[in-house]
């Protein structure tokens, strides 16, 4: 009996431990300084407007589910899948620099066929408002710390690209190697989870998150929680 509670309380420790990840924070906020850009060619970043007033980006880090950025441009392609013009997202100011180890993306209302599949994140310490930013960005201006999946899955039954499954649900956190401080980042969406039968052009979801890695001393925190956690149970056995 007394083994399998010292058992049952390394496994708290393992589980309280493992849990860091899930405490990680979005470094973005509702307000935020927000602006459309899209990537070009070269590296630069440009503004655009090709996006419904009421869904721009400012709408993709509101904490509101109910409603999303949608993007009629797109990542860029064509009705066959193909590069055709420059892929889009946003820039955003945070409030104080801060270094990102994760995203995190929630999926809107309808059209699975919109769905991001795949995204950049660059980190930029220049000066100024998102929207200048947004417009005079060039590529040495522009760090990337994560080009990679979105983590949102192709479901099963597209039904002509309009569903119910997977609608406004998070996606697991995709993870990455801890960037540097940064006080503004850009996300672009380089390519959608892909539908036979539809076209990958506009994209749209509700949320993202910036993840934030855990200072240490809350990691070391929980890991001398959990440590203490197994003397007391080493105690209470002797």
């Amino acid at each position: 009996m007394r083994c399998l509670s010292v058992l049952a309380l390394c496994a708290c420790a393992v589980a309280a431990t493992a849990s860091s990840k899930a405490a990680y924070l979005d470094v973005t906020s509702p307000g935020d300084d927000v602006a459309a850009t899209q990537l070009i060619s070269d590296g630069s970043l440009d503004p655009y407007t090709n996006f419904p007033g009421p869904e721009g980006p400012a709408q993709s880090i509101d904490d509101d589910t109910g409603s999303k950025y949608l993007s009629f441009q797109g990542a860029g392609l064509n009705n066959a899948g193909e590069l055709e013009t420059s892929p889009t997202g946003f820039v955003v100011v945070l409030d104080s620099p801060a270094a990102i180890g994760g995203v995190q993306f929630t999926t809107a209302n309808d059209y699975a066929s919109r769905d991001p599949g795949m995204v950049q994140i660059y980190g930029t310490n220049m000066a100024g408002s998102a929207a200048e930013i947004a417009d005079t960005a060039i590529a040495d201006d522009l760090t990337l710390v994560y080009d990679g999946t979105t983590g949102i899955p192709a479901y099963s039954e597209v039904g002509g690209s309009a569903v119910t499954e997977g609608r406004y649900e998070t996606a697991p956190a995709q993870y990455f190697p801890e960037s540097a401080e940064y006080g503004a980042y850009v996300v672009i969406i380089t390519d959608l989870v892909r539908y036979e039968g539809n076209a990958p052009t506009n994209f749209q979801f509700s949320e993202v998150a910036l993840l934030q890695v855990p200072e240490p001393s809350t990691l070391a925190l929980v890991g001398l929680g959990g440590l203490g956690l197994i003397g007391l149970a080493r105690r209470r056995v002797a």
